[in-house]
């Protein structure tokens, strides 16, 4: 990125098979069971990152995946942040 106030923007797409199972998380004596993605699943995600100045910049993504078939299977995800 060239300048002092560049903005480079981008765009992903990923389709994912899992292998299904489960992971316990334990906090304390409660342990919790969770699943895994374990159908096709789509997945696309944008971001956009931006210089303010030399060494100072800002990045940021937002993301969503989805079951394509079986049970309804949905994920968001988010990323912001500043850059040193």
């Amino acid at each position: 990125m060239d300048g002092p106030h560049r903005r480079q923007s981008w765009l992903k797409t990923n389709l994912w098979w899992g292998s299904g199972g489960t992971d316990t998380v334990t906090f304390g004596a409660d342990a919790i069971a969770t699943r895994r993605f374990d159908r096709p699943a789509f997945e696309i995600e944008a971001g956009l990152t931006g210089k303010l100045a030399p060494g100072l910049g800002l990045f940021g993504n937002v993301g969503y995946r989805t079951a394509i078939d079986g049970p309804r299977r949905e994920a968001v995800k988010g990323n912001f942040g500043l850059r040193m």
